[in-house]
């Protein structure tokens, strides 16, 4: 038999094995691979992610005509989630990511923790850009109330900060750099890094903190502008599409903490892949969700009626209702969120219900 140490692993004919195992222990342990699963699911939701910005972006530039920087900045989200999948799909096809430990040869191993800290990043990156998406598409919408939009504002830069800082932080995490993904071939005795699990699970926390902030910001100006009640209803259950990414945040949480942080994982190279997933499905349902109330506008041009709260009854009585809230509008004395004027509100306001006039109201 081919023994060979390398650090606290054993190689036996090509593979690792923890060194507490004997091979008649290998050939009765689990050769199973998630590999295959997460590539289905991350090819799967990045095909419908880049379906709906797709939609989103024809939308706004050739039907409401009013593509703005929220676009671009979903837009720039896709274009990390394509190349976080092709990564992961050469993860698990090419470095045999997924499969149990003693399963993956050492040389793989290593570049499994290389490119997994790439994306890594680049997962942060796209959480940050996508938050970024959205509170661009509430000042678009809500950008002429002043307490409103300055809200928004701060809330931008704490993303920003916190975006930045978890990438810094995650980047230089291990002294030497090279220690985050090859702590077994060079260790040293300067050789250390954070403790790493913590890190994952308070920036986990923090995100979902963000996301949940995120979701619930426009509810009390959303509610205020004077709207049927149904297109309320309706607009507010879009908007807060964002809230099933904010639940696969906290599955995510759950599943790192099962699966990594109370057993120490002596096999993270199938476990990782437990919560991987749902990384890939807090990405894209992200992306998914702010994307789909702009395609709204499409809808309707194609199927007139399909989305309002009546079946289309509601289309021949907008324009009078709409016209009674412009009047109640210019008799109103404000109030703490200050007073929208007709334009900014208009305009984003038809990027997602496309009307004539949308005043708030008393």
């Amino acid at each position: 038999m081919n023994l060979a140490t390398t650090g606290s692993q054993t190689e036996v004919f090509g593979t690792w094995v923890p060194m507490n195992i004997t091979y008649t222990d290998w050939e009765a342990l689990p050769h199973d691979s998630r590999g295959g699963m997460i590539i289905a699911v991350q090819v799967t939701a990045t095909a419908i992610a880049v379906i709906t910005v797709s939609l989103r972006l024809y939308t706004r530039k050739f039907v409401t005509r009013t593509i703005g920087l929220d676009d671009y900045l979903m837009a720039a989200a896709l274009v990390m989630i394509v190349a976080f999948c092709i990564a992961v799909i050469i993860l698990c096809s090419v470095f045999q990511a997924g499969r149990h430990i003693w399963d993956t040869k050492p040389a793989n191993i290593n570049m499994i923790y290389k490119v997994s800290w790439g994306i890594t990043v680049v997962y942060y990156a796209i959480l940050g850009t996508i938050r970024f998406s959205v509170l661009a598409s509430y000042i678009r919408i809500f950008g002429s109330i002043y307490v409103f939009r300055i809200i928004v504002l701060i809330s931008m830069v704490v993303n920003g900060c916190m975006t930045i800082s978890f990438i810094i932080a995650f980047v230089l995490s291990c002294r030497p750099l090279y220690y985050a993904w090859d702590p077994y071939v060079h260790p040293t005795d300067h050789s250390k890094c954070i403790d790493e699990i913590g890190f994952i699970v308070a920036s986990s926390v923090m995100n979902i903190l963000m996301d949940f902030w995120v979701c619930v910001l426009p509810i009390r100006p959303l509610w205020r502008l004077a709207l049927p009640l149904g297109q309320k209803i309706i607009t507010a259950m879009l908007l807060s599409l964002g809230a099933v990414a904010f639940v696969a945040s906290i599955l995510r949480l759950r599943e790192l903490k099962r699966s990594l942080v109370t057993t120490y994982s002596t096999d993270p190279t199938y476990d990782a892949l437990a919560y991987g997933i749902y990384s890939v499905l807090e990405q894209n349902l992200g992306v998914i969700a702010a994307s789909l109330p702009p395609i709204k506008a499409l809808i309707q041009r194609r199927w007139p009626g399909s989305l309002t709260a009546d079946g289309g009854s509601m289309a021949g009585r907008e324009d009078e209702q709409l016209r009674t809230a412009s009047e109640m509008a210019q008799t109103s004395k404000g109030s703490s969120f200050g007073t929208a004027a007709d334009g900014n509100l208009e305009n984003g306001v038809t990027g997602i219900w496309p009307v004539s006039r949308v005043y708030r109201t008393p």
